[in-house]
């Protein structure tokens, strides 16, 4: 088979398994070509992470088709975090695959947000006073100019606030998550808050949080800060990842618990799969070797490179090679050009 007509076939399969993707469409993501991000240790490189929600899938190209394959399962043990090469608009990992690097293109909506940074967030009338530890695992609902609609939800307990846009992100350093929130012991009166009952932004405002339980049961231990305006009282509620200032209905607080709750009160504060040699043959005749830069196709951008060397049939040598690996975020199709091959004919005389 001639090179054009191998070119062209492998062209075909490539552009089938990672998505074709006119030029205009890949401006909005900025340098697709990897050459730069392939480094050797990622880990060390590059201090940027995400982690993966359930259901999680990847792209070899911003706009490209999904990698054929399972997505990330509820089943299995959560991934590690991943390392981001490029925290664009698809965020760009690095992950390695036995004796390949792959970048690969992830979608926001597939990664889960943390809080990364402190602020103050506010109910929809913009009264009302929240606070996230950082490293708090939210749901980023909805998105403004400046601003952003989180979500908590934890058991028992559920929060919607608006923050500044920069408290929460998919895409987190390590450090950002470790930050402690240094608040003063609120002063007031201990009161329990009943359950199924909410806390609002103002009196007769907007809610805050839900606080889901047995209605005619204490919930959890508030500090009520001032008092009674048109039936609702100022109260603070705080738990270890939460500080919440807001309103609460008279007939939702009680004095005494009633029942020994003990917890109740809140306290204050990859498998893959190698394409290579087979055991009792003899050696190959031709390779690729290590370091060597992966494309999506002749011509395609970098977007791997090989970690190892690779042992490929001799007719790469004449007409390059397709490299087939399984992540553990679907199967990735790389592209060697048969100027990267090397023959090992004459060195070998008895190689296959």
């Amino acid at each position: 088979m001639g090179l054009s007509r191998m070119v062209s076939r492998w062209s075909v399969v490539i552009a089938w398994g990672a998505g074709c993707v006119p030029p205009e469409g890949l401006a909005t993501f900025g340098e697709v070509d990897g050459t730069d991000l392939l480094v050797g240790s990622p880990a060390s490189a590059f201090p940027e992470r995400v982690r993966l929600r359930s259901g999680a899938r990847a792209r070899l190209l911003p706009d490209g088709a999904l990698l054929p394959g399972a997505p990330v399962s509820p089943g299995r043990r959560p991934l590690d975090p991943l390392v981001v090469v490029d925290p664009g608009p698809r965020p760009r990992i690095a992950l390695t695959s036995w004796d390949v690097q792959v970048l690969l293109y992830l979608d926001r909506g597939d990664l889960q947000p943390y809080v990364v940074g402190t602020g103050v967030g506010s109910g929809a009338s913009g009264q009302g006073r929240v606070q996230l530890e950082p490293g708090t695992p939210v749901e980023i609902l909805e998105r403004s100019t400046d601003r952003i609609l989180v979500g908590l939800e934890e058991p028992g307990l559920e929060l919607r606030a608006w923050f500044p846009s920069g408290v929460a992100d998919e895409v987190y350093r390590d450090e950002e998550l470790q930050t402690q929130l240094r608040l003063e012991e609120p002063e007031g009166t201990a009161m329990y808050l009943l359950g199924d009952t909410e806390v609002l932004d103002s009196p007769h405002g907007e809610p805050l949080l839900w606080a889901r339980g047995d209605p005619d049961r204490p919930w959890g231990a508030v500090v009520v800060t001032g008092e009674p305006v048109r039936g609702f009282r100022p109260i603070v509620l705080e738990r270890s990842s939460l500080y919440v200032e807001g309103w609460a209905h008279v007939d939702d607080l009680r004095f005494d618990a009633g029942y020994d709750f003990g917890s109740l009160g809140l306290p204050r504060r990859s498998s893959s799969i190698r394409c290579g040699g087979v055991v009792g043959l003899p050696p190959a005749c031709a390779i690729v070797p290590e370091g060597t830069l992966l494309r999506t196709e002749p011509d395609g951008p970098v977007v791997g490179q090989t970690l190892g060397v690779i042992q490929v049939s001799r007719d790469a040598w004449f007409e390059g090679v397709s490299l087939i690996r399984q992540t553990q975020l679907g199967m990735v199709q790389l592209w060697v050009g048969p100027e990267d091959v090397v023959d090992l004919e004459v060195d070998r005389p008895h190689c296959r």
